[in-house]
């Protein structure tokens, strides 16, 4: 685990990009320090769990991107925290699953690009939520859809959209 004193020397390190890969738990406190970070790029695919005040802080990072791929799962309302991001893009390649209250908060996430590519499945309720949003997605994990969710993903104008798993339509 990161001190809150080390978290804080190396927010402030300047450098484009920052990958703290062998972190796997970070401190709330640690988490406030990451939040005006110096980097443009932070990169936690260690993570293993993810605080809902941890996610409210990320919110408030100054990075163009904040990468989480170490995440299987996060709750709903740490979905919640996380949605007010307004960067370049919130990868989470790591979650095996996603709730439909997830979907809904993430969908109206300020990132410009979304990744989901640990996903096996998408509902039919959750792709209808992303529907809604203009955010370029990556679904890369899904082997196949339904035709609602099909329908859905297709309904809005994205600068891009990947399905590059899909084997079966």
């Amino acid at each position: 685990r990161l001190s809150e004193a080390s978290a804080d020397s190396l927010s402030n390190c300047g450098s484009d990009f920052l990958y703290l890969y062998g972190l796997t738990s970070l401190s709330d406190a640690a988490a406030v320090c990451f939040s005006h970070v110096g980097t443009r790029n932070l990169y936690l695919n260690g993570l293993t769990s993810l605080s809902d005040a941890a996610a409210e802080s990320f919110s408030k990072c100054g990075e163009e991107e904040v990468h989480l791929n170490g995440l299987s799962s996060f709750s709903d309302d740490a979905a919640e925290r996380l949605s007010p991001l307004k960067r370049n893009a919130l990868p989470l390649n790591g979650l095996t699953s996603l709730s439909d209250a997830a979907a809904e908060s993430l969908s109206n996430c300020g990132a410009n690009r979304l990744s989901f590519d640990g996903l096996a499945g998408l509902s039919d309720s959750a792709a209808e939520r992303f529907s809604k949003s203009d955010v370029s997605m990556s679904f890369n994990g899904l082997t196949s859809v339904s035709d609602a969710v099909a329908e859905s993903l297709s309904k809005v104008e994205r600068i891009w959209m990947s399905l590059k798993g899909l084997t079966n339509l």
